[in-house]
């Protein structure tokens, strides 16, 4: 199989498999791989937004003077995932605005909203064993000040550029 002729949604279907593959063989306890990064991405092509380095906590991307956290998770088989990773220090008041994304398991976008941070501080829960907050998936994207920006993460997917292809034609 030649991996590079294959489209990113093909190779990350294929990566979807070898990752259940692996979970099964006891090798991996975890089928999330390259979710938190690949959500990043997306909601930074959809909404325009410049993606910062990881040194930068709290903060993931930035459009003018609005900070954003990106959180994701990933449907295993039939199950939505229950909430998105721990967010720390939440009452620093890091970001100014969350975006969610919630994959299917074949990595394809089935939801993605943006939540103001005074709704996430409303409805995350201290999780003292995490030490941080957690995020309720269903309730942050039915949250009234949730906006759902799903048809343009999927529209964003769809149009992503290949990196590599455009740095090999440099």
């Amino acid at each position: 199989m030649n991996l590079s002729t294959l489209s990113h949604q093909e190779l990350l279907r294929l990566l979807a498999q070898v990752g259940g593959e692996l979970k099964r063989r006891g090798l991996s306890r975890s089928s999330n791989l390259p979710v938190g990064d690949l959500a990043e991405r997306l909601i930074a092509h959809a909404l325009g937004l410049t993606l910062l380095g990881n040194s930068t906590a709290g903060v993931d991307a930035r459009v003018g003077d609005v900070a954003y956290q990106i959180k994701a998770r990933r449907v295993a088989g039939k199950k939505w995932p229950p909430h998105f990773g721990v967010l720390r220090n939440l009452g620093k008041h890091e970001f100014h605005v969350l975006a969610g994304l919630v994959f299917g398991e074949d990595y394809s976008v089935l939801q993605a909203f943006t939540l103001p941070y005074e709704a996430v501080v409303r409805l995350a829960v201290f999780a003292k064993h995490q030490n941080g907050h957690i995020l309720p998936v269903k309730a942050a994207a039915a949250a009234p000040e949730a906006q759902d920006i799903t048809i343009a993460v999927q529209a964003a997917w769809a149009s992503l550029p290949d990196l590599a292809l455009l740095k090999a034609a440099r």
